[in-house]
């Protein structure tokens, strides 16, 4: 084996770890390549369904509520496959029904409306999303939880015989089905049509003034524990934007 060969073989050598180092550099790249985030927002109309759109004041189900809005953000990590992992907050509105303005509880002395809904959901869960050149088609379920402020879950204070509070929290769900098309490589418009349903619960315990002492201080009744649960659901509807990273 003369020197020129030796030499050659030396280098051949050399060169073996760096093409695998140089292959395996390439599979990671090609994996990051398949591997995206998505970041979208969207706002459009909300339509009570089911109990949340009740207005009966003799059914303890009734939530009174109109069609509102929606403001709804979504982050969407996608794996190496069309799956990845959805994070979802969501802002809902809806005004209390004209019903609302005649309904009176716990013997106050003002009605239970005007006023509205504002729900504001947590949730993360599944997505698939699917491209088709410039078209895209995600859909998620998400789970999760919602804070919702109502008029419906405020008690009375016994001594001023006004509502106070109105906040409770439950466990909340939903589903997406979103078209997006593409206006440049990172930019899509989108539209979106979605179902959500939360549970809020608000538990309090209140006492109403059943007299007056010699000092002057109000007399309580016994307290009464009061829990006041109610079912909101919504279908939603709106325009949104994507962005790619």
């Amino acid at each position: 084996m003369n020197v020129m060969e030796k030499i050659l073989l030396i280098l051949f050598t050399l060169l073996i770890p760096l093409i695998g180092f140089a292959q395996t550099d390439t599979q990671e790249k090609k994996a990051k390549e398949k591997q995206s985030i998505y970041l979208d927002a969207s706002v459009g109309a909300s339509f009570p369904l089911g109990p949340y759109t009740k207005d009966d004041p003799k059914d303890d189900a009734s939530c009174y509520a109109k069609p509102g809005y929606f403001i709804q953000a979504n982050a969407d990590w996608m794996g190496k496959s069309n799956f990845g992992l959805a994070f979802q907050l969501t802002y809902q509105n809806n005004s209390l029904s004209d019903v609302a303005d005649t309904v009176y509880t716990y013997d106050t002395i003002n009605p239970l409306g005007p006023g509205n809904w504002s729900n504001i959901y947590v949730m993360a869960g599944p997505v698939f999303l699917k491209q088709f050149k410039k078209l895209a088609i995600d859909a998620k379920v998400v789970g999760g939880f919602v804070i919702s402020t109502s008029p419906v879950f405020k008690t009375i204070n016994p001594e001023t015989k006004l509502y106070e509070g109105g906040t409770a929290t439950g466990f909340a769900l939903g589903m997406n089905i979103g078209v997006g098309y593409a206006i440049s490589q990172r930019v899509a418009l989108k539209i979106t049509l979605g179902y959500s349903a939360g549970f809020p619960k608000r538990d309090s315990q209140t006492a109403n003034v059943i007299g007056i002492d010699t000092t002057g201080h109000f007399i309580y009744s016994v307290p009464m524990d009061i829990s006041i649960k109610k079912t909101i659901s919504t279908f939603n509807t709106g325009l949104g934007v994507i962005y790619k990273f």
